[in-house]
């Protein structure tokens, strides 16, 4: 697990072979989902007034080149053309922070979808489970020490292409034996496969 949760579903069991990447179990993740949605609806709301300040910065534009005519025609004085003027720069400032304020929204987002994805185990590379190290209910997380190895743990799974067999010889047969002899390998488990 890459974080730490109750765990809600195990999708393996034992034998099963899993692709990389396979998600095998997932933690409860109503929190996180409830978070995605609340990012969206903010980002949304973001997008709103983003359109709405740039109706009205357009608007103050508009304002501001038609205050701009009448003082070239002396129809107004300096100070009317210049507060028209800095409303337009209010609001193309005000364009900008939303924009800004999108931006945080999308990030916000972004990290609300990937904390709802670390609730997600998925399996490392393709391989073989071997056991299922958590049961439904358990908490686990991300957090191993050398007294608590199989603490993030949920299942064991093993590359079954790369398996080594390691192999205690009596010091008087060691002689007998040389690189690339054939032999024969028998597991305690199942004594009937060679």
């Amino acid at each position: 697990a890459r974080t730490t949760g109750r765990l809600a579903e195990v999708f393996v069991e034992e034998g099963d072979t899993v692709a990389a990447g396979q998600v095998v179990a997932r933690l409860l993740d109503e929190d996180q989902r409830a978070a995605v949605a609340r990012a969206e609806a903010d980002l949304e709301l973001a997008r709103a007034r983003q359109a709405q300040a740039e109706a009205a910065g357009a608007e103050a534009r508009r304002r501001a080149d038609r205050r701009a005519g009448l003082r070239a025609a002396g129809a107004i004085g300096p100070e009317e053309d210049e507060a028209a003027g800095t409303a337009a720069a209010t609001a193309a400032a005000e364009v900008g922070a939303m924009r800004a304020q999108v931006a945080v929204a999308r990030a916000a987002l972004e990290t609300a979808r990937l904390e709802l994805e670390k609730t997600r185990v998925t399996a490392p590379f393709a391989g073989a489970v071997l056991r299922k190290d958590a049961e439904v209910g358990e908490i686990v997380g991300p957090i191993m020490t050398s007294n608590t190895a199989r603490a993030g743990a949920v299942v064991t799974i093993a590359d079954m292409r790369t398996l080594e067999v390691g192999v205690d010889v009596n010091e008087s047969y060691i002689a007998r034996l040389s690189s690339g002899m054939p032999c024969d390998i028998v597991l305690d488990a199942h004594p009937e496969v060679h």
